[in-house]
């Protein structure tokens, strides 16, 4: 089993992280995408909506996929502390030790890489898969993934504005029925 480990703040998921997990799912050779909402970033940023509420809109966005492709992880809010993907890989490998582990990075946050907690562990024992991103300029012949910001949907959504194609259905109604996102 070849799994591609699919990390982030989840504040809210949209469609640009949906198209990842597709585009994950098409080009880059793996069998299933693990999303792996993180329970506290480790650069400091505070989410919105807490883990629960992200791992549950999660779990909406990704349900049209068929079974066994993809799976959300709710693996870093059992953990103490800031949620490292090495922590995160390491744990993963434990509970499937016959499995290979890749983690997807945007071409916008490739670089980055070393700067994380033993991010050269992690490139070791997870190779990256570079997902382009259309706003860095690094398309690939698969096409590329756009960028769209959560930071920038949340204030849409605060103010009350129509987020209608760039949050999955399923997600908007979660955020509606459960309040999130308002001043």
């Amino acid at each position: 089993m070849r799994i591609a480990v699919f990390g982030g703040t989840f504040d809210p998921p949209h469609c640009s992280h949906m198209a990842t997990v597709l585009w994950l799912l098409q080009h880059s050779a793996v069998d299933c995408v693990v999303v792996v909402p993180n329970a506290r970033h480790p650069f400091g940023k505070e989410p919105v909506a807490s883990f629960d509420h992200r791992l549950e809109m999660c779990r909406l966005g990704t349900a049209p996929f068929a079974a066994g492709l993809v799976e959300v992880s709710a693996i870093e809010g059992r953990r103490e502390g800031p949620s490292y993907m090495i922590d995160t890989v390491r744990e993963l490998m434990r509970s499937n030790p016959e499995a290979s582990f890749r983690v997807a990075l945007g071409s916008d946050i490739l670089g980055d890489l070393p700067d994380w907690q033993d991010g050269d562990e992690l490139a070791r024992i997870a190779p990256p898969i570079e997902v382009p991103r259309i706003e860095t300029g690094r398309a690939s012949r698969t096409g590329a993934i756009p960028m769209l910001s959560s930071t920038d949907l949340r204030e849409r959504l605060s103010r009350g504005d129509d987020a209608t194609g760039l949050i999955p259905a399923s997600v908007a109604e979660y955020i509606a029925r459960h309040g999130l996102y308002r001043r």
